[in-house]
């Protein structure tokens, strides 16, 4: 058979790991009929690529290293957390060595580990997401020359393998197929999180199997995604045994200063020179010498700085005749004085390998012009036995030989000796290889690099070759589309800028090339609006009214998202004036969906349901399930909000339409919707399921952003439920993390909610401090919503440090907007309600304009309590809040009422409220309130002694 037999039960329970060929069935002793069987081929995954480090150098001087890898891993496995371990030095000092180490480490334990690694390639400023691309492809066991189809059947394979869930995997498998070179089916250009989420997802299904370590090898040559990436994944990831290894030169810590610095659960590696000790020994062992005369050593120890690279290089050198005062000082230089002595045709033949990267193959090498196949692996066997390249068991590349260079420095200096004359031909001949791969949707960015690269050396020597201009522009407009499709946005950027500049100006393509651009531009830096506009312009001068509608929108969502919503509203309005008579028109749901939103950020509810309802119906009839759900959301809402409960059911047909589809993040933003809903309706007893699941799914499917916005909603709900401890430490996180990460739009109801508990345990200051702050974030927000409850909590504040004027002034601010304010204050995460405004309306002796403004507002039990406490009926405020749900809410109205009750002489009364509210207070200890409630009590119980008394 030549091979293992597997039977029926074997082949079906490990058939998604091992591949398997059908075969004949085979007579058994003891059956009698012939047995079904299968033959096993191979694992369907792999390591990685460039993941053994064989050689015959001895480890010398990193025992505490090795101990630091073992132990970070015995960490990870004991607390099944994720730790980030960063090996970092300059060239030739131990980097990747140290990882084989940690491989062999765990390949001589008896627990099963799972190992998968990925590289950055030394191209330009790096290919978006490459080393992350090839940990995925490895996982899925797909090669470099696998069809589309096939590559697609291995994602499909490894996914549903890992993620048991239907719908979370298709969710997965749609954010890794631009990873691995597959169209996703989806527009995932423009949700870098949620990309970043769904592959956290993907790597913690694998995680959660066995102990996982995943190794970036030459992060200081990767793309800012991929460390961005890295750094998320660290920070995200729970509950799962993770090593993250990366390896990079200390050029990445000067590029980026505080990357993976600052965490509990990271260590750094700066792997120091060796010894003059360690550096002989290293030595002696090379040359199998038990001592070196002492001229030798000296010119090593001098020479060598205690890189074990040059140690090596040095060692060889002697070996080979070379006198030691003829050996070159740097480590480079000695790697050239050992590539000099190559015969020509290894020497060239390296440089050849070169121009590929760390890792080659011997197809490319041939179709470069580098000589017959069975001469070209002679050579390479010859170079392999001088220690230059090693031979790779397992191939990215099905039928290939594939190799790579020792040492990364190897391949550095190799290409720094191609003359430049020669470099134009090589660059073009690895993309031709590369491309006859048929994966052209993969390999864009390093099709990009070489023919850019083969296109400078050409202009550089006064050629012209407009077929090559022609080819290169074409593929840096695909580099690009591939780089956008990842959320690379930089490196999406600079190729569609490379485009431009090439691309006719008459060519009708172009005005794609310029919306794209300015796209990634925004996303990368928050600029390019220039250039969206002048696509814009050009495609409605054109007649394109789509493309320029959809253009449009996304202006507007860029003027909006800064701030300037006069001309968000402008651009909005345009796309909607140009598809007004477009029927089934993508543009035109876009553009209602957009707008409707607006109007229900800006609490212009009943305009939000107008564009919403219109806007329904073309998205079922498109089936853009993912504005279907942004509009029965916002419907939904809005009615609500307009005193028409019924939008409570278009709420729920959202949420169930955002899970059916896999549109996660509209879910996300539906059921944070429905908790405010349900908070609007009184209904703060049916939101604690709400907000679980809502929790569960930012957890699962979430974004950075939504994640810190389910942590206001959690600090909320804290708060109104009287866990203020727990609440205090998320407030506390929150506000940190924005020192750190910049400003969110929670912020501001954040630090009004943290200033609010100041307030009641007395922390005048820092209750000072807290309100003052979120009154300016909101005010810079320019959003009622997040303004209104601002206003009422600096208010509140102020007038208890005494500055009433202010805080009347503040007042007068929110009742400008008349009923305007009972929206306002109900909308988003409202660290104040219309019944603490009531308060302190009525504290500040304006109590009858409360009834004016609430005179059309929709009904709802906060603004029928709010109007119990404007016309004196306090009781019934009382039991309207404690009816609702929230406790906390429901004390601050029960010690107010005690306290209007005992001046009116109610005293009776007064003691149970203020019971009820002491109770509270004493319990998440506002001591300032218990403090004001226990004087309202002695005060109590002193009259009624007193009236014992006369009596």
């Amino acid at each position: 058979v030549d091979g293992i037999l597997v039977d029926e039960t074997t082949f079906r329970a490990t058939e998604r790991v091992i591949e398997y060929s059908p075969t004949q069935p085979v007579a058994a002793k003891g059956k009698e009929q012939p047995v079904a069987v299968w033959k096993s081929v191979q694992a369907r995954s792999r390591f990685g690529v460039d993941v053994r480090q064989v050689g015959a150098t001895p480890l010398v001087g990193r025992e505490r290293e090795r101990r630091a890898l073992a132990e970070a891993l015995a960490r990870v496995k004991e607390e099944r957390s994720p730790q980030l371990l960063m090996i970092v030095g300059v060239p030739g000092i131990g980097k990747s060595r140290l990882v084989w180490e940690l491989f062999r480490h765990i390949e001589s334990g008896s627990e099963l580990v799972t190992w998968r690694q990925g590289r950055s390639l030394p191209y330009g400023e790096g290919v978006a997401f490459w080393a992350l691309g090839e940990i995925v492809k490895a996982q899925a066991g797909i090669l470099e020359t696998d069809a589309d189809a096939d590559a697609a059947a291995k994602l499909d394979r490894a996914v549903r393998s890992l993620v048991a869930d239907d719908r979370d995997a298709a969710w997965v498998e749609r954010h890794l197929r631009p990873l691995v070179g597959l169209e996703s089916g989806a527009d995932t250009g423009g949700n870098r999180d949620e990309a970043f989420a769904a592959w956290r997802r993907f790597l913690e299904a694998l995680g959660e199997q066995r102990p996982l370590v995943l190794v970036f090898e030459d992060l200081h040559f990767a793309d800012d995604g991929v460390l961005d990436f890295v750094d998320y994944l660290v920070d995200w990831a729970s509950d799962v045994p993770l090593l993250v290894v990366a390896t990079a030169r200390t050029e990445l810590l000067s590029r980026r200063p505080s990357w993976g610095g600052g965490k509990a659960n990271a260590l750094t590696l700066s792997l120091s020179p060796l010894s003059p000790e360690e550096t002989a020994r290293l030595v002696h062992a090379l040359l199998d010498r038990s001592v070196l005369d002492a001229e030798l050593q000296q010119t090593l120890l001098e020479r060598a700085g205690g890189n074990p690279l040059y140690a090596e290089e040095f060692a060889r050198l002697v070996a080979a005749g070379r006198q030691p005062a003829e050996v070159p000082e740097t480590v480079q230089g000695i790697v050239a004085a050992r590539l000099d002595l190559l015969p020509v045709e290894e020497k060239r033949l390296l440089q050849d390998a070169s121009v590929i990267g760390k890792v080659f193959w011997l197809g490319t090498l041939a179709a470069m012009g580098g000589g017959e196949r069975s001469a070209l692996e002679r050579r390479l066997h010859a170079l392999e036995r001088k220690e230059f390249v090693r031979r790779e068991r397992t191939p990215s590349v099905a039928g290939e030989n594939e190799y790579a260079f020792r040492h990364i420095l190897v391949r550095d200096v190799a290409y720094g000796q191609i003359l430049r004359g020669g470099r134009a031909q090589k660059h073009r001949g690895a993309a031709e290889w590369i491309e006859s791969l048929g994966r052209p949707d993969d390999h864009a960015e390093m099709l990009a690099h070489h023919y850019l690269r083969a296109l400078e050396y050409t202009e550089a020597l006064r050629v012209d070759d407009p077929a090559l201009v022609e080819r290169t522009r074409v593929v840096v407009r695909a580099a690009g589309d591939r780089a956008l499709s990842l959320a690379s946005y930089s490196a999406a950027s600079r190729f569609y800028a490379a485009a431009l500049e090439a691309w006719p100006r008459d060519d009708p393509d172009r005005v794609w090339i310029l919306v794209a651009a300015g796209r990634a531009r925004h996303a990368a830096d928050g600029s390019g609006i220039d250039l969206l506009e002048e696509g814009f312009d050009e495609l409605r001068s054109r007649g394109d009214v789509e493309g320029a509608a959809e253009a449009a929108v996304e202006l507007s969502r860029y003027f909006w998202f800064g701030g300037d919503c006069d001309t968000a509203y402008a651009y909005i309005d345009r796309a909607l004036e140009l598809t007004k008579d477009r029927g089934e028109s993508r543009a035109r749901a876009y553009a209602l969906v957009e707008r409707a939103g607006y109007h229900m950020n800006a609490s212009e509810h009943h305009s939000a349901i107008r564009l919403a309802r219109e806007a329904l119906p073309l998205t079922e009839a498109l089936g853009t399930d993912d504005l279907r759900v942004r509009a029965l959301e916002v419907m939904g809402y809005s009615r609500v909000l307009s005193g028409d409960a019924g939008g409570l059911r278009d709420s729920t047909r959202a949420i169930a339409l955002g899970r059916e589809s896999n549109s996660f993040s509209r879910l996300i933003v539906a059921e944070w919707n429905s908790y405010h809903i349900r908070f609007f309706l009184g209904q703060l007893a049916d939101t604690s399921d709400d907000l679980a699941v809502f929790r569960s799914d930012v957890d699962r499917y979430g974004t950075a952003d939504l994640r810190r916005h389910g942590n206001a909603l959690e600090a909320h709900d804290a708060v109104l439920h009287g866990r203020w401890k727990e609440a205090a430490r998320i407030l506390d996180e929150v506000l940190a993390e924005a020192e750190v990460r910049g400003p969110h739009y929670a912020d501001a109801a954040c630090g009004a909610l943290r200033a609010l508990i100041n307030l009641a345990r007395g922390e005048g200051e820092s209750a000072l401090a807290n309100s003052d702050r979120a009154l300016d974030r909101a005010r810079r927000a320019k959003d009622p919503q997040i303004l209104a409850p601002a206003l009422v909590v600096r208010g509140m504040v102020l007038l208890a440090a005494g500055r009433k004027q202010e805080a009347s002034k503040l007042a007068s601010e929110v009742l400008a907007r008349g009923s305007f304010l009972v929206l306002a204050l109900l909308e988003f995460l409202p660290a104040a309600t219309p019944i603490e405004f009531a308060w302190l309306l009525r504290d500040l002796r304006r109590e009858g304009v409360v009834l004016r403004a609430l005179e059309s507002a929709p009904v709802t039990p906060w603004v029928d309590a709010a109007r119990a406490i404007a016309a004196g009926d306090f009781a019934q405020s009382v039991e309207l809040a404690a009816q609702m749900g929230a406790a906390a809410v429901a004390a601050y109205a029960r010690l107010r009422a005690g306290e209007a009750m005992l001046a009116a002489g109610g005293r009776a009364e007064a003691s149970a409220q203020l019971e009820k509210a002491l109770e509270f207070y004493r319990s998440v200890g506002a001591t300032r309130y218990v403090r004001h409630a226990e004087a309202l009590m002695a005060t109590s119980t002193h009259a009624d002694r007193r009236t014992s008394a006369k009596q």
